[in-house]
């Protein structure tokens, strides 16, 4: 299985009501609607709340949601809800797992 379908899997089957109620969450905070939610990220609201309701949100379609409310995706995942403060020591970790690997591929 490749990394990207194990992304995925991980995503299907462990997080379902997690990241579903903090999408929620931002669009409650900005007042938007699955409608609009679904235009600003490229998606028909009926495939967006398909993905949604079978739990089957993909992690491109999650990252750019995170991105049009400006939160890290990692928020998704987390307990708390303060996506405008990033944990530092996470983010220096997940920076250092990407040079580790843009490095392992340069040699």
């Amino acid at each position: 299985m490749r990394s990207q379908e194990k992304s995925e899997l991980f995503f299907t089957q462990n997080s379902k009501t997690l990241y579903i109620r903090k999408i929620e969450l931002l669009m409650s905070e900005k007042k938007i609607t699955w409608n609009v939610l679904a235009e600003k990220i490229g998606m028909s609201r009926e495939g967006l709340y398909k993905s949604v309701k079978d739990n089957n949100l993909k992690v491109k379609t999650l990252i750019e949601i995170a991105d049009f409310f400006s939160a890290p995706p990692t928020f998704f995942f987390e307990e708390k809800n303060d996506y405008d403060k990033p944990d530092v020591d996470k983010v220096m970790n997940i920076l250092a797992e990407i040079l580790t690997g843009m490095v392992k591929e340069k040699i």
